[in-house]
């Protein structure tokens, strides 16, 4: 008699282990149980229909789809905002670039007119050569004042 209850305790309780489920908050796809009408559920918790979860899953993926959507469309609106801006100021730089060589190229231009004019203009008087003879000719003044003066002193 001692023998029976105690396989009979055994298997009561291996039996009981067996048909237990225990809520494991890591993985929420593994936190499901199928109970059939009349069983209990052994944790705390919210009781789906088989029709209401997968009409939950159903809408969690449609709404994650919604969203990776939405990312998508910001990512490329943000791409065409980025690749207009960009071109427009490709478009300014190259204009301005344009611009300031035309404006460069204008005032080299004009300054070698100016010195072809001056080239063209430069008198006797504004030239090296009128320094040079001016230097020569005192030179030879100061000379010949300094002869006169010594030839009077020996007078």
């Amino acid at each position: 008699m001692k023998t029976g209850i105690i396989i009979f305790s055994i298997l009561t309780f291996l039996t009981a282990q067996q048909n237990n489920a225990y809520a494991d908050d890591s993985n929420p796809e593994t936190n499901t149980i199928s109970l059939k009408g009349g069983d209990k559920a052994p944790f705390d918790g919210l009781l789906f229909s088989h029709l209401a979860a997968a009409r939950m899953k159903a809408f969690i993926e449609t709404q994650q789809k919604l969203s990776d959507i939405e990312k998508e469309k910001i990512k490329a609106e943000l791409r065409l905002d980025y690749e207009t801006d960009l071109n427009r100021l490709r478009i300014t730089s190259e204009h301005t670039i344009s611009s300031l060589e035309s404006e460069l190229d204008f005032k080299e231009q004009l300054l070698d007119d100016m010195q072809e004019q001056l080239d063209k203009n430069e008198s006797f008087f504004n030239s090296y050569k009128f320094g040079l003879a001016v230097g020569i000719v005192g030179t030879l003044v100061v000379v010949v004042a300094t002869g006169y003066a010594l030839g009077q002193i020996n007078e």
